[in-house]
């Protein structure tokens, strides 16, 4: 035992770092595990005051309650508690000094400051709209209280100011006549202080306490300092309001009648309230600051959102022409019973649509198979060459750039940003019967609006329309805009002004290749020699011609093509434009006998190819532009051109 005591005196301190002190002592110095033992030691010694920190970081600015979003605003809810127990405890000091008064009263009255503090501690104010509850009913016991008083004295001053004019008939020199009209005009302002006084704090208080309540929301949204430090000076300054508000209304009579004739007392309350204004102010701007700061970091987020999303629309539009499964044609009826749902904006106008479409269309909707669609081989492409897959990836790269000089796009971003299609009933009767996949309608549809500058155009909201309608229902289509708008979020931007009209009908066929080069049919047999790959991503508008018609040829699985303002590139390649109509054209009779391919014109303005390829019947022109149209809500007369002996001969009225 007396071994033990001498190896382990009770008075040593044990503790780690002593135990370390003594380990390490008995190592080299220079030894790495005595430079580790210490090193672990001062880390050990880090953390403790991190944590120490973080403790007492917490005791001084967390709330009560964890996870509260107030962090300061808590000081301020115990600066204000200090400032009520203070308050309580002179209410209270002067309520005993009165009553221990040596020559006192026997029933003395109690001061203003006991009773403010018996209602206070009567009522649990936890917030600004029960402090302005208080108020209210403390002015409505003022008013019950002093009804009659008030009345009385009321009639005496409005009696005094309606007799005015017999003052005028003194002179004005006499001190008799002066000091009698200055005496008058005292109690008539008297007068009005005592009745409008209260209304003001009432009104002053209702007021700060919706500003207030809408500054302790700006504190729980953002957890700022400077915020809530001002939300703290706030909550004092509208404490010591309350205080003068309440002392007021719990005066003596005698005393309330004398502060009438202070004409400064209403100045006075108003200072307050102006003071407390200033500071909502405050908070309310750099509330706002820091919201626009936020909106501001948010939009290159949104945006990129916004272009993520319309990515996605594009690759979902990719993936239906991959995974595409032989159907019935039915999805022409779904596009065109989503494209009356967009028109729903009048119950009776669509009703009236409806009657007329039934009454024009007589045939029920036909319902064909896509099989034994013949394919065919072009003699120019061999047996072995580059799929489908590969094609695309080749004159992606090469199209991306064309296209961005050239400006157009396929469309589908910019139909998905666009409103409802404007039509009218006779419109819808003609894009019905062109959706229709039946002998008895037409392949071949020409809409022509009326010649507009700018973004939006009736032509071009039809198109778009039909987009919109063909992703939304997942149709086999094509699509092309020619000229894009500089404004909206598209794949491409405007074109270069040193771009000819040859470079942009080039751009607008690779862009066609490129979405038929998505379809994956089954059995696919489709294979391009690299030789006219290159001649076609060289330039070799020919070459891209022919690859088109070869494609058209072999991909069963299409149904639509849109094409926009054609006519914007028919000023210096008009030929080149009537051979890529006529080609199109070619496909929509020729070998799709189940299932004819289904070819959409929109152009603002005239066109000097399309009447060449396009049948009069097959003809809609729009009289209205695209705002008159919008104003009129969807009501303007579209005119049908249906006489077979003007075929070639149109005269259009814009």
């Amino acid at each position: 035992m007396a071994t033990y005591w001498h190896q382990h005196p009770p008075e040593e301190d044990l503790t780690r770092p002593t135990l370390i002190r003594r380990f390490t002592e008995e190592l080299e110095p220079e030894s790495s595990l005595a430079i580790q033992t210490k090193l672990y030691q001062d880390t050990l010694d880090e953390q403790q005051k991190a944590r120490d920190k973080r403790r007492m970081d917490g005791i001084y600015y967390a709330p009560i309650e964890t996870g509260s979003p107030f962090n300061g605003v808590d000081t301020a809810r115990q600066s204000l508690q200090y400032l009520c127990e203070e308050y309580f405890e002179v209410a209270a000091q002067k309520e005993r000094e009165k009553g221990t008064k040596r020559f006192q009263i026997r029933h003395h009255r109690p001061s203003r400051e006991h009773k403010i503090a018996s209602e206070v501690r009567g009522h649990d104010l936890y917030t600004v709209d029960d402090v302005n509850h208080l108020v209210s009913q403390l002015e409505d016991r003022w008013k019950r209280s002093n009804s009659k008083m008030v009345t009385y004295f009321n009639r005496i001053c409005q009696n005094l100011d309606a007799h005015k004019a017999i003052f005028a008939c003194f002179p004005s020199q006499s001190s008799y006549t002066s000091a009698l009209c200055g005496a008058v005009t005292m109690i008539v302002q008297a007068s009005i202080n005592y009745s409008s006084i209260p209304d003001k704090l009432s009104g002053y208080t209702a007021e700060l306490s919706d500003s207030i309540s809408v500054c302790t929301r700006w504190g729980q949204l953002f957890h700022s300092r400077d915020i809530q430090t001002r939300l703290s000076t706030i909550y004092k300054q509208f404490f010591d309001f309350f205080i003068k508000v309440a002392t007021y209304y719990l005066k003596p009579k005698f005393s309330q009648w004398l502060d009438a004739f202070n004409s400064s007392l209403a100045d006075e309350y108003q200072r307050a309230a102006d003071t407390i204004r200033t500071s909502i102010d405050l908070i309310n701007r750099e509330a706002q600051l820091r919201v626009a700061g936020e909106v501001k970091a948010i939009i290159p987020q949104l945006d990129l959102s916004i272009a993520s999303q319309g990515d996605r629309i594009i690759e979902e539009v990719r993936r239906n022409r991959i995974e595409y499964t032989q159907s019935t044609a039915a999805v022409g009826k779904e596009m065109f019973n989503l494209l009356l749902e967009n028109l729903k904006q009048n119950q009776e106008q669509l009703q009236q649509m409806q009657r007329q479409i039934d009454e024009v269309r007589q045939e029920p909707w036909k319902s064909g198979q896509l099989e034994g669609i013949p394919t065919s081989q072009a003699v120019f492409l061999p047996e072995q060459g580059i799929p489908r897959a590969k094609a695309e990836e080749d004159i992606d790269s090469y199209l991306q750039s064309l296209v961005r000089r050239a400006g157009g796009s396929d469309g589908i971003k910019w139909a998905m940003d666009s409103g409802p299609l404007l039509a009218t009933p006779i419109m819808m009767e003609k894009l019905g019967e062109w959706l229709e996949v039946s002998s008895s309608s037409s392949e071949v549809l020409w809409i022509m609006g009326s010649y507009e500058l700018g973004e939006q155009t009736s032509a071009r909201s039809a198109a778009l329309g039909m987009i919109r309608a063909a992703v939304q229902t997942k149709a086999q289509f094509l699509s092309y805009v020619c000229e894009q708008s500089p404004t909206q979020g598209g794949d491409f931007s405007i074109s270069d002004p040193d771009v000819g009209d040859d470079t942009k009908v080039h751009a607008m066929i690779c862009s066609l290749v490129r979405q038929l080069l998505q379809f994956r049919p089954p059995e696919d047999t489709v294979q391009i020699a690299p030789e006219l790959l290159k001649r076609t991503t060289g330039g070799d508008w020919h070459t891209a011609l022919e690859l088109l018609n070869y494609l058209l040829q072999n991909t069963p699985a299409l149904r639509y093509c849109i094409i926009a303002d054609v006519n914007c590139l028919e000023g210096d390649a008009e030929s080149m434009c009537r051979e890529f109509i006529q080609m199109l054209c070619s496909h929509t009779s020729t070998s799709r006998t189940d299932c004819p391919l289904r070819v959409l014109f929109t152009t603002s303005g005239q066109s000097a190819v399309l009447p060449e390829c396009v049948p009069m019947e097959s003809t809609i022109a729009v009289s209205g532009s695209y705002h008159r149209l919008r104003r009129r809500g969807q009501v303007q007369e579209i005119d049908l051109f249906l006489e077979p002996d003007r075929e070639h001969e149109r005269e259009w009225d814009d």
